[in-house]
């Protein structure tokens, strides 16, 4: 009974209202959450759509040439990619689709030529103008490794800088300089073919440094043709620090008789001086006193030189003479950024200023450092000459210059790789002309002789086809026997010489021992 009272004592209608209102209002939160979950998937989804689009986009900008499409890249994993490669392999007729069977050796062979065409298509497509002209300097000089090598001699001289700090593109006017050289130096070039084929009538004639073939002997020729201008530089540098003449910028040097009438003509009223009995060289040094300030002018220099040449009825080849200008006038051309100077500042040493520019990390720099420092010492102990002394001691110094002319000829001749293998190219052609039944000499341009060989070597020296001339003694050689004698006796000696050279110590050998 008690029970039933209770449950007529309930308000039942309020239990209604307040189940109806507790499930509104859960209701509502479950839509808002169930909203909410819809929205994230959309988001989600566009997400993956831009991602989609964006790969699409960066795919479709970065496809490789048609030629490198292949089949078996990518298309289980990119349904773009495989769309592309399907639309141009197997819906182009231009293409030769093979069928990919690894095992047939057809199918090997046919690759291979598709993949030689594909290079020399890639190549075809990259010399053109469109991709030189977006195509960054890093990606151009990787791939053109010629202009590379001729932009970066141009910067070097142009600027004197390092190569570390090579620009990536330079300025426009350098670049147009640089053609107008070249188009100077191709003009004089073409003219010398030009003229060298219509009187000979020969069906084809090759530009004079330059490769028969540039694109197959192009790489080694030019790499040969610096390497031996590299050690005549070399050589030559060393054989001026034997005299103390190399960045002596205190005196001038004097090593000839003809060199100190000029400069007694030109400076007068100075002083001689000797830097010890063993360096072969008299030094003068004007009235005002010493020469630190004048800087010599690159362009006078060669001109001078030039006319020195001319002068002792030598010559140089043109287009070297034409590379030569050009270099010395790009020298000179250093001036307008640099205060009028283009090697070193106002009161710098030239010494310093070599050292200054000179890498840190070069190998030969211990070397350089240690000819500075005996440089200066012998310039601080110098010994002056009274005019009496003057005039023997520089018939004495010219005679062991002349003789110093004909070893270096000698030791460039015996330790130039590149020169001996130009002769060694050059040897059948000189073993057809002794004729005589005499041993021929591999090495027969190896000597301190002029030979102009014409045709054949029997009775062409009597008649004066063939001209040979002892550099020593500036006579003519006789006859055929005279000639091979001096090339065997060359031959002999050469290796001693060489032995005798690089048993000399120098200052810096004695250090280190």
């Amino acid at each position: 009974m008690q029970m039933l009272d209770d449950f007529a004592q309930e308000d039942h209608r309020k239990a209604v209202k307040d189940v109806c209102e507790q499930q509104s209002f859960g209701g509502t939160w479950e839509v808002f959450d169930e909203a909410v979950v819809s929205c994230e998937d959309s988001v989600k989804t566009s997400e993956q759509i831009v991602k989609n689009g964006a790969r699409a986009l960066y795919i479709s900008f970065n496809n490789p040439p048609i030629s490198h499409a292949t089949t078996s890249e990518w298309l289980d994993a990119d349904q773009y990619w495989q769309a592309f490669v399907e639309k141009h392999m197997y819906h182009a007729n231009y293409l030769n689709a093979l069928a990919e069977d690894p095992e047939s050796a057809e199918y090997i062979k046919g690759i291979e030529e598709t993949t030689m065409k594909q290079d020399l298509a890639l190549r075809l497509v990259l010399l053109s103008v469109t991709y030189s002209s977006w195509c960054i300097g890093t990606q151009y000089y990787d791939l053109y490794r010629g202009p590379l090598v001729e932009h970066m001699i141009f910067y070097l001289t142009k600027v004197g800088g390092d190569a570390r700090t090579f620009p990536e593109l330079m300025p426009h006017q350098w670049f147009a300089e640089i053609y107008n050289n070249r188009f100077e130096m191709y003009s004089i070039l073409q003219r010398r073919r030009r003229a060298l084929q219509e009187s000979s009538l020969s069906r084809e004639a090759h530009l004079d440094l330059a490769p028969a073939h540039m694109d197959a002997e192009g790489e080694q020729f030019y790499e040969r043709l610096l390497s031996r201008e590299s050690s005549m530089v070399e050589l030559s540098a060393a054989r001026l620090m034997g005299n103390f003449i190399f960045l002596n910028d205190a005196a001038i040097p004097i090593q000839t008789q003809s060199a100190l009438l000029r400069v007694v003509q030109e400076h007068p009223n100075g002083k001689f001086y000797s830097l010890g009995d063993d360096v072969n060289c008299l030094f003068y040094i004007p009235a005002g006193g010493e020469v630190v300030d004048e800087e010599v002018c690159p362009l006078d220099a060669f001109n001078t030189y030039m006319d020195y040449m001319k002068l002792t009825g030598r010559r140089f080849n043109p287009g070297y003479n034409q590379v030569l200008s050009i270099f010395y006038r790009t020298l000179e051309s250093r001036k307008p950024g640099l205060e009028g100077r283009w090697f070193q500042v106002k009161g710098e040493r030239q010494a310093d200023a070599f050292l200054r520019r000179l890498k840190a990390d070069d190998p030969h720099r211990p070397v350089y450092e240690e000819y500075v420092a005996e440089l200066k010492d012998r310039l601080a102990n110098k010994k002056e000459l009274s005019e009496a002394e003057v005039m023997p001691r520089i018939l004495d110094v010219e005679r062991k210059y002349r003789k110093e002319c004909i070893d270096f000829d000698t030791l460039i001749m015996s330790m130039n790789e590149e020169i001996s293998s130009e002769v060694k190219e050059k040897a059948p052609e000189y073993e057809e002309l002794m004729t005589d039944g005499n041993e021929v000499d591999i090495l027969l341009l190896l000597l301190p002789i002029d030979a102009f060989c014409v045709d054949g070597m029997t009775n062409m020296m009597v008649d004066g086809s063939i001209v040979a001339i002892d550099a020593e003694t500036q006579q003519g050689l006789a006859n055929q026997q005279e000639l091979f004698s001096r090339m065997t006796d060359f031959e002999t000696s050469k290796d001693k010489f060489i032995e005798n050279v690089n048993n000399s110590k120098t200052g810096l050998d004695t250090k280190r021992h």
